[in-house]
């Protein structure tokens, strides 16, 4: 349909169109009727079985790097197994190493490690910074089955009152002090929850 009203085929075209800069060169929007949030669930990995995988694989690797390195320069490692385990996991641990390989590419493997367990650990730990220092909201009532089941809020919705409320942002002081119970739009809700915390 935003072919036909470019072309000039028709004058205009009503439908569930996703608003781009490249079509709002072509094509004069009204404003929006719905706003939609549309999110790709799925299932996420453990992360600490991701890590430990990636410990592995960088150990044997740089193992066979070194143990390569050693045949070519006609040296013999000891305890290259041991000490490269220690190596990648303090390392991860952002602790230091006293043991380095002896030749470069060994080394480009470990700081190539050490990089990405640097960024890794550190987007950890300020995530775990932000999660203890922010306020954690707990929300009493999760579904409408629970809603349904809170005799209390039951009681205030049905026998204690009626009416509209306009929505629920208008509403959002009446709704936290517990005089309403309504179903809202998500984004209203997360609205209303900061202004609360303000």
């Amino acid at each position: 349909m935003i072919g036909m009203v470019h072309r000039n085929e028709v004058e205009m075209a009503l439908g569930p169109f996703s608003v781009t800069a490249q079509r709002e060169e072509d094509i004069d929007f009204s404003m929006a009727v719905l706003r939609d949030n549309q999110a790709i669930i799925t299932a996420r990995p453990t992360l600490w079985a991701l890590v430990l995988a990636s410990m592995v694989a960088m150990a044997g690797s740089v193992v066979g790097v070194v143990a390569g390195e050693g045949r070519i320069f006609g040296e013999t490692p000891k305890n290259i197994v041991a000490k490269t385990c220690l190596c990648v996991l303090s390392t991860l641990m952002q602790d230091g190493s006293e043991w380095v390989p002896p030749h470069d590419a060994g080394r480009v493997l470990l700081t190539t490690w050490l990089l990405a367990s640097m960024v890794f650990m550190s987007s950890y730990e300020g995530i775990l910074v932000a999660m203890l220092t922010f306020p954690r909201v707990s929300i009493p009532i999760d579904s409408l089955t629970e809603l349904d089941s809170d005799y209390e809020v039951w009681q205030k919705a049905f026998h204690g009152m009626s009416g509209t409320i306009p929505n629920c942002w208008s509403a959002r002081k009446d709704l936290i002090r517990g005089k309403f119970a309504a179903v809202c739009y998500e984004m209203t809700m997360m609205k209303t929850i900061s202004w609360d915390f303000r």
